[in-house]
This record gives structure tokens, C-alpha cells and sequence, in this order.
């Protein structure tokens, strides 16, 4: 995540861990509406959380830079929606397993196929909206960072909370990304050295000039 600005780097990281901080907050949330309150428990997982939220805050950064329609919150909340989507085949891929075999352990190279799997689509999907070899990198980094930091894929195969767990995993993914783009606009963007960013006073900016 190096920049020709020196501060950058710093201000890339910073958004970063306020990420992760954020997104945790907004995973216990989820996790008290759809299971048990775990609030407790969500200091040990910060780690975790700052790491998504860094490798996150990458991927963003690259589509940003690209040149890409302006990012703003609109398109934040657009960004973490299609982060979850990604990570539906490795989602599918682990649930079908599940229900092949009900009543006996996963195999070992089923979490390692889900993490290919998550990483192959975080790099298409950042392929897709950046067209560059760093920005699918970045989503490759951001999807199975995701995916690990989060325990692997939700066993959706279980029913009932574990499908509303995963349901409120797209929530707290399309929110973290609109969260995502006010921290960018705050942090980052102003001083990148790049043409054409400006922030307006909702958090939102225009990309860089082509």
C-alpha cells in the first residue's frame, strides 16, 4: 500500500483500524439479534477485525486509484454488498459439504478450498471493477482475509440462526463499506497525489481524473 506521498500509507492504515473497529461493532450487533449477545467476548476478536479492515481498506484504495466512478457512500454500500456476494461460492461449497455429510467433520481440504475459492472471487470481483493486476491482488488479500477473520463460511446447512447470522453478515458488510467511504473521504482522499478528488460535507468524493 505504498504511495509516492508518504503520509498515505500511514493515512490508508489508519482507515483501516477504524474499519475494523467499526465493523466490529456491527458484527456483535448482528450476532445479538440473530443468536446470543456476545459482547463480552468481541475485545479478543479486535485483531481480527483490524485485519479485514485493513485488507478491506486496500482493496478500496485500489478502486479508487483506478479511476473507477466516483466512490462515495452510495457506492461504499455497493462495495460491501459485492464483497458478500463473493463469498457465496466458498459459502455454498462448505454447506454442501455439510449436508453430504450431516453427521460426521468437514475434511481437511474443505476450509482450504473455501479460502481458494473466496480469493479467486475477490480478485475477479476487484478485476472487475478496477481492471488492474493490484486491485485484484488487494480483493483476492480482502476476500479470504474476510472469510478467515469471520471463522470460515457461516454453516448456513444448520438452519434457522446460522442462516440469520449469514443474512446479517450482508448487512454488516454493505454498511461497513458505506462506512468505508466516509473514512476514506475523510482520511485518505484529500491528500492523495492524484488529480480530481474532492469531498463534499456527507463524505463522498469524486474519483480521480482519468
Amino acid at each position: 500500500m505504498r504511495d509516492s506521498t508518504g503520509g498515505v500509507g500511514l493515512r490508508v492504515i489508519l482507515c483501516g483500524v477504524a474499519l475494523g473497529g467499526a465493523g466490529l461493532v456491527l458484527f456483535g450487533s448482528i450476532h445479538a439479534i440473530a443468536i446470543v449477545p456476545i459482547w463480552s467476548r468481541l475485545p479478543g476478536g479486535l485483531p481480527f477485525a483490524v485485519a479485514a479492515g485493513l485488507a478491506a481498506t486496500w482493496a478500496y484504495h485500489e478502486y479508487w486509484r483506478s479511476g473507477a466512478p466516483p466512490p462515495g457512500v452510495g457506492t461504499g454500500l455497493r462495495f460491501g454488498a459485492l464483497a458478500w456476494l463473493a463469498g457465496l461460492p466458498a459459502t455454498a461449497l462448505a454447506n454442501g459439504m455439510r449436508l453430504e455429510r450431516p453427521h460426521r467433520p468437514l475434511p481437511g481440504w474443505v476450509d482450504a478450498a473455501s479460502l481458494g475459492l473466496a480469493a479467486l472471487a475477490g480478485a475477479a470481483l476487484l478485476w472487475g471493477l478496477s481492471r488492474t493486476r493490484r486491485g485484484a491482488l488487494a480483493g483476492a488479500t480482502a476476500l479470504g482475509v474476510l472469510l478467515a477473520a469471520g471463522g470460515g463460511p457461516v454453516p448456513v446447512a444448520n438452519g434457522g440462526r446460522a442462516i440469520g447470522l449469514w443474512a446479517g453478515f450482508l448487512v454488516v458488510e454493505a454498511v461497513g463499506g458505506a462506512v468505508l467511504a466516509l473514512l476514506y473521504g475523510r482520511l485518505v482522499a484529500p491528500v492523495l497525489p492524484i488529480a480530481g478528488p474532492s469531498v463534499n460535507a456527507a463524505g463522498s468524493e469524486r474519483g480521480p481524473a482519468a
